[in-house]
């Protein structure tokens, strides 16, 4: 399997949680975090982006994407990897577990179909962002 070029959208991605890496605490420590409402919002956007990214860089993009490479079948890769994301969320919120075990799934599915993890993480990154925002 020939390695794939990073696209626009990688290096969006990139961009992307590294801006965040580095705004969010910037803006918390400048006094925000008094503001109720601003707090929130800011821990619903850091949730969106920071977790989704590197369990889906984790999950799809390492873990899956090595087991493709040993020549395992794809269903057995989803799986795997699927298995692995949901066990990783237990100490979180255990009752999560069949609900993230089925999301995996359609992620590692979308991984393979689309051949990267921007679709993954954008549908990962807007559920944690409802759940975060949810009463």
């Amino acid at each position: 399997m020939k390695p794939r070029l990073p696209t626009v959208w990688d290096k969006v991605f990139v961009i992307l949680v590294l801006v965040t890496a580095i705004v969010v605490p910037l803006v918390v420590s400048s006094g925000i975090r008094n503001d109720i409402t601003a707090g929130i919002f800011l821990y619903a956007i850091s949730a969106a982006i920071i977790p989704p990214a590197l369990e889906e860089l984790i999950n799809r993009g390492f873990i899956q994407s090595s087991l493709e490479r040993l020549r395992y079948a794809q269903w057995l890769v989803v799986i795997v990897s699927s298995l692995i994301f949901s066990i990783s969320h237990y100490p979180v919120n255990p009752e999560a577990v069949p609900v993230t075990l089925v999301a995996g799934i359609l992620f590692g599915i979308m991984t393979i179909r689309t051949k990267s993890v921007m679709l993954p993480f954008l549908i990962h990154g807007v559920w944690n962002f409802i759940v975060t925002l949810a009463p």
